[in-house]
């Protein structure tokens, strides 16, 4: 027998799918020809799942209809969850909203509500934004940039 291995009357096989030894089972190892391992087990069943859906399809035509029904039902709601993402914006503030929100929030972050000490933090953060902005347009694309931010 090729790829088998007696040690201490244990019978170790190597599994012709993944090449690794295996100790066949004592009830089955007359016919036991793959090991137990569960990545193994689940790519031969993917693999046993894929030639009876290929036979199926060749062999019964109604099979081979209905699952191309399904296929195009599936794809088509797909599409429309898509159009619909798309569809779906961002609602933008105006700008005096923004401007009202971010000075609120650097009024709390800094502790302070003096304005003219607000309105000059306010100048530092979005002077460093615009130059944090420019330094990685320089290096990213501007969704890029939105995705990593968000």
């Amino acid at each position: 027998m090729q790829g088998v291995v007696i040690m201490r009357n244990k019978c170790r096989r190597k599994c012709p799918k993944c090449d690794r030894f295996f100790t066949a089972d004592r009830y089955n190892k007359h016919h036991q020809k793959y090991c137990t391992y569960p990545d193994c087990v689940l790519e031969r069943a993917r693999e046993r799942k894929r030639k009876w859906y290929s036979e199926c399809c060749r062999e019964d035509p109604a099979f081979r209809e209905k699952e191309h029904r399904r296929c195009q039902q599936g794809m088509a709601r797909i599409r429309a969850q898509k159009k619909q993402a798309k569809m779906v914006s961002v609602p933008i503030l105006p700008e005096p909203a923004v401007r009202h929100v971010l000075t609120g929030l650097i009024a709390q972050l800094s502790n302070c509500s003096d304005p003219q000490l607000l309105r000059e933090q306010f100048n530092r953060y979005a002077d460093q934004g615009q130059q944090l902005s420019v330094l990685l347009s320089f290096f990213f694309s501007l969704p890029t940039v939105f995705f990593l931010c968000y």
